[in-house]
């Protein structure tokens, strides 16, 4: 045999081995089975590139967790936004609609609401939250505006959402995205 023959031999049995146990490792990740199968590809593609360097001798599948649960995080990582963009689709209708006085009284019932649930925060983290999902501004902006490092504003934000649970978080950004549309519209 040759040496990629050999390659795709040791692949295939890699594969049947390990597919299932991989497939649920990167479900309870990612419940939507098009991006689970999606991170497998993936996965399968960098051990494929790196078969001739990996040690076969020792149980491989570690090493496809580390790779899918890597991969996988940058899937959550990239859909986060589309996510929230969809929550707000619902309501761009009613942005299109609305008078000038309208928005504006929706504005500051909206800023009230964040508000208040954001005073469950440190005064910093609250700064820091409000920075980058109201203002948009960048980590590194955000850093840099609030003169202290990028580490801090990503730990802050971190601390962030852990407080404040799902519900509300969803619903800040929500809100954090209805009050930047009509702040451009006004």
């Amino acid at each position: 045999m040759q040496q990629s023959d050999q390659q795709i031999v040791l692949f295939k049995k890699i594969f049947y081995a390990t597919k299932d146990k991989l497939f649920g490792f990167i479900k309870s990740i990612l419940t939507d089975e098009s991006k689970v199968q999606d991170c497998m590809q993936q996965c399968y593609l960098q051990l494929w590139e790196r078969i001739d360097r990996i040690d076969t001798d020792q149980d491989v599948l570690p090493l496809l967790f580390t790779y899918s649960r890597n991969i996988a995080i940058d899937t959550l990582r990239k859909n986060a936004k589309y996510v929230w963009v969809d929550d707000v689709s619902i309501y761009s209708k009613q942005i299109g609609f609305e008078n000038n006085g309208e928005s504006t009284i929706q504005h500051k019932e909206n800023s009230f609401e964040i508000n208040e649930v954001l005073q469950v925060l440190p005064p910093k983290r609250r700064q820091v939250f409000k920075l980058i999902k109201l203002y948009g501004y960048s980590y590194k902006e955000a850093a840099l505006h609030l003169n202290i490092s990028i580490n801090t504003v990503e730990k802050h934000m971190q601390e962030a959402q852990k407080s404040l649970s799902m519900r509300n978080l969803k619903k800040i950004t929500i809100i954090c995205l209805l009050i930047k549309a009509l702040s451009d519209i006004q």
